[in-house]
């Protein structure tokens, strides 16, 4: 897939299954469990328009600011974002222009470049599995301090670098 790239061609369809233990850190904590991540905020959204294949930047814009929200601290702060990524001209326009847009409201200095990425790239659109793998990828990256690779992605969307920040 042409995650964030110029030249999407849209999206591998698959099956996939994702496995995620999540409970209070307490009580992993007390049960001598590894902690892999925390939790801190979540947020979602429907803006009722353009259905599941056709998202639209305010319902886009609305489960970000949600979800900040509910962390307690704003995306500015964010070194690396891993994200939807669907491959296709809309999808990734539309999420790419939502958080474009929030890290502009936050003051999110172009001195501070974060990475963006998705597991998609990697393993095709495995539908809730993605979520999960998702999930799981950036866990262990932050874990790790170690950027994993994002395949497919030769001309970035005009959306990504240094001169959509300007």
């Amino acid at each position: 897939m042409r995650v964030y790239d110029r030249r999407p061609q849209g999206f591998w369809p698959g099956e996939g299954c994702g496995l995620l233990v999540l409970m209070r850190e307490q009580d992993a904590v007390e049960r001598g469990l590894r902690v892999y991540a925390r939790i801190r905020g979540w947020g979602i959204s429907s803006d009722g328009a353009g259905g599941i294949s056709r998202p639209e930047l305010p319902g886009q814009l609305l489960a970000l600011r949600r979800a900040y929200a509910s962390a307690g601290f704003g995306p500015e702060t964010v070194a690396c974002f891993e994200g939807h990524g669907t491959g296709t001209e809309i999808g990734d326009a539309t999420e790419l222009g939502a958080l474009t847009q929030l890290l502009r409201e936050h003051g999110a200095s172009s001195d501070a470049p974060a990475a963006i990425g998705s597991i998609k790239a990697n393993i095709g659109h495995t539908k809730a599995a993605s979520g999960a793998a998702g999930l799981i990828k950036a866990a262990l990256a932050l874990q790790r301090q170690l950027l994993p690779p994002m395949p497919g992605c030769e001309t970035p969307h005009a959306l990504v670098g240094g001169a959509a920040r300007d």
